[in-house]
């Protein structure tokens, strides 16, 4: 990493704007699927040796703990264009 890197990282804070953008793209999914936030999770799954991975809605079942629907398939440029849009 370089000096200047280094610099900008410092006066960034990554994990308060990644933060920010997953509460905006779930408050966005729980008003596209008309779910109250406790029913709605992001999942994350590994889908190869190098750690790609997908992210999915679901619907959970807030009373059995367990998940109830999947909804949908949601990308990180999804969920980074989702705090300029709320």
């Amino acid at each position: 990493m370089s000096f200047l890197e280094n610099m900008m990282g410092g006066l960034v804070d990554k994990e308060q704007i990644t933060k920010d953008y997953i509460k905006d793209a779930l408050s966005l999914a729980a008003l596209e699927f008309k779910l109250d936030r406790k029913e709605l999770m992001f999942f994350i799954k590994p889908v190869s040796d190098e750690f790609d991975f997908k992210i999915y809605i679901i619907h959970w079942d807030i009373e059995k703990n367990v998940p109830k629907k999947f909804l949908r398939e949601i990308t990180v440029k999804e969920i980074v264009d989702s705090g300029e849009d709320a």
